[in-house]
């Protein structure tokens, strides 16, 4: 098998340069007295260098290298996966947040070890297909009208194109965890109809995870909900958008949380859709 680069030098200058890249990023909102915005001037360059890393994970089947090689592609990945994060100032921070909480959920219930690493890079990259999408709809300050949702709707297919096909069945696992990430269990998701067992067990985490996630964080056209309410939700969808019993085990996690119960402790009030 091919290495990914020929010298090992290559590998120090490629994560310096996603350090500064990051860091000139920083500098240049302080400056600019903005919160975490990306410079449009850097963004193209982190989602070149996320889009070349992606190539080189599916070339080289990250998940059959040693750990020190696994560690070190994963870390520049999350770190770009970060930068593109900034670009929308209400989900800031929203992939590491997920995958935090989908491996705590998988670990839990005793997924495998090759099943737990594939989820983690799922759930960095889950929203990688929103790379295209504008940030008028992104940030919208209103909810989207039915042209815009579908947009958006198209946003797993497309992070599975970017990806690109993989003969490796281990790297597939990630890219169906990418595609399957908003499938219902009761059938009626998207973009395949899948339901039950038969979405991936990668997907069926993250669709809870990735949920929760958004229920709790701010949005343009909401305020964020508290852990108890979000955990409601989870709860009265469970068996229709959700796996019932990945929503009882994730009630587990959230206790396990550095301040999961107090935050569980407090309402706001705030409603949500059907399920």
């Amino acid at each position: 098998m091919k290495k990914a680069f020929k010298h090992r030098s290559t590998y120090l200058l490629v994560g310096l340069g996603v350090l500064v890249m990051n860091v000139l990023a920083h500098v240049q909102s302080d400056m600019l007295g903005v919160a975490r915005p990306l410079s449009g001037y850097f963004l193209p360059m982190a989602i070149g260098a996320l889009i070349g890393f992606l190539f080189s994970l599916n070339r080289l089947s990250i998940l059959e290298k040693s750990a020190e090689q696994k560690k070190f592609f994963l870390s520049i990945v999350h770190s770009l996966s970060i930068a593109l994060d900034e670009r929308d100032t209400y989900t800031f921070g929203h992939s590491s947040r997920v995958m935090d909480m989908s491996v705590a959920l998988a670990k839990r219930i005793g997924l495998h070890p090759h099943d737990i690493e594939a989820l983690e890079l799922g759930s960095i990259l889950h929203d990688i297909g929103k790379i295209g999408i504008s940030d008028a709809i992104l940030n919208k300050p209103e909810p989207l009208i039915p042209e815009e949702l579908e947009v958006i709707r198209q946003h797993p297919v497309k992070g599975e194109r970017i990806l690109g096909e993989s003969r490796d069945p281990k790297f597939r696992q990630v890219i169906y965890c990418i595609r399957s990430h908003h499938e219902r269990y009761d059938g009626q998701g998207y973009p395949d109809g899948l339901a039950g067992e038969s979405i991936p067990i990668c997907a069926r985490i993250l669709a809870i995870t990735d949920a929760y996630d958004a229920m709790t964080s701010l949005r343009p056209y909401r305020g964020k909900m508290s852990s108890a309410l979000a955990l409601a939700e989870l709860r009265r969808c469970a068996g229709t958008q959700f796996d019932p019993q990945l929503v009882a085990e994730f009630d587990g996690v959230l206790k396990d949380f550095a301040g999961g119960l107090e935050a569980l402790e407090k309402d706001d009030g705030l409603k949500v859709a059907p399920c």
